[in-house]
């Protein structure tokens, strides 16, 4: 068959065999059990002691007023939800971001799923927060990795998890918002899942602060959620708590 048989039909009929091919799916290779609890080991000492054993039962939903309490259950259930069916949620490259103040457990709720998506699905996954990202990419400067490799790094995980890419005070530099901007486009063009909790109101502020290209292939297809209770560490001494307890 010759270029001009290819009808556009029998092109996209070819195209579609062709992609079917498991050498075209990120998602196909999976851990085996003992790497699996390797990785989840090496997220566990990287996350450090706060999070380490984060799990979606011992997020704690507290009692500030009854909308705070039913805005966290209905957060928990959702994610309940897509950890239970990932693997069909990140298949074309879906990830999981968390808009909210700081202090609303948005950490905490994402390292519980990423310990589920290696431990149950067996997903690779890379866990970086903002500033240990940046200063990464700061030191690549006069360093001896080059850009590309770094870039390369960051692609290569099923799943990219970044905790806050915002600092706290200022706007993110240009520099690093060009290279998360790189990695951030790769990823989405490899259909790579990328995840992240981002201390901003919503996806408008992300903009403003990162960069909305950056934001947009962050939020598409991705499961959203707006943290917009209060802080638990900001909460009144004395106040009731309330742990979720559900299996």
């Amino acid at each position: 068959m010759g270029p001009e048989d290819l009808t556009l039909t029998k092109l996209d009929e070819l195209l579609s065999k062709l992609g079917d091919s498991a050498d075209n799916d990120p998602w196909t290779p999976r851990l085996n059990p003992p790497a699996r609890i390797r990785q989840y080991r090496r997220l566990a000492y990287a996350v450090g002691p706060r999070y380490a054993k984060a799990t979606l039962n011992n997020y704690q939903v507290y009692d500030r007023s009854n909308a705070d309490r039913d805005s966290q259950e209905q957060c928990v259930e959702y994610i309940r939800g897509f950890c239970e069916v990932m693997p069909d949620c990140l298949h074309n490259g879906g990830g999981l971001i968390f808009f909210g103040r700081p202090g609303t457990g948005k950490d905490h709720l994402m390292v519980a799923c990423m310990y589920w998506a290696t431990l149950r699905h067996g997903f690779s996954v890379l866990w970086r927060d903002g500033p240990m990202l940046a200063q990464e990419i700061r030191d690549r400067i006069g360093g001896d990795e080059s850009e590309r490799q770094l870039v390369d790094r960051y692609v290569e995980p099923q799943i990219l998890a970044i905790s806050d890419p915002i600092p706290p005070k200022g706007d993110t530099s240009a520099w690093v918002t060009d290279t998360l901007q790189r990695i951030i486009d790769r990823r989405y063009r490899a259909c790579k899942s990328t995840w992240a909790t981002i201390n901003v109101r919503d996806g408008a502020e992300a903009e403003q602060r990162l960069a909305p290209p950056l934001v947009d292939r962050l939020r598409h297809g991705s499961l959203c959620l707006q943290c917009e209770w209060e802080s638990y560490r900001g909460r009144e001494k004395g106040d009731p708590t309330h742990v979720a307890d559900r299996d």
